[in-house]
């Protein structure tokens, strides 16, 4: 039976997915031909959407905190919560997609990858204007 090909934009969402499930069970010891099998396409195919396994690394990351900043930006503008309730809700909320990410496993970075680490404390750092303005 023939394979259908997945949208570009499907595709990468599934990479992502299967990346941060795959770095959840093994963390670095992760290898692309994981990923691959995991989303049914070939180590080639990923090879052709990322350099590498660390350009595949900083895409799940980026793809990460992207998802928590849709889900802060999404609480923020709901005029049905308190100002309270939207503090409580962004600063302990995740999207659900990403309840399962172990941000724990995240220390291994530091070493193995450091432009990794520095990506991930990128993110950590900056954008907090929405928060900030709550707190206010």
């Amino acid at each position: 039976m023939p394979r259908i090909a997945k949208e570009p934009d499907q595709l990468r969402i599934d990479v992502m997915e299967a990346c941060i499930k795959t770095f959840n069970e093994k963390g670095l010891k992760l290898t692309v031909e994981d990923v691959a099998k995991l989303c049914h396409v070939s180590k080639k195919t990923l090879y052709l959407m990322y350099a590498d396994k660390e350009a595949m690394l900083i895409a799940a990351i980026d793809y990460v905190f992207r998802a928590i900043k849709a889900n802060e930006r999404e609480v923020y503008d709901d005029p049905s919560l308190t100002t309270i309730e939207k503090l409580k809700k962004i600063m302990v909320g995740m999207p659900e997609k990403l309840q399962g990410v172990d941000f724990t496993r995240s220390y291994e970075f530091k070493e193995a990858y450091p432009s990794l680490h520095k990506r991930a404390n990128m993110h950590l750092e900056n954008d907090w204007e929405q928060t900030i303005d709550l707190i206010s």
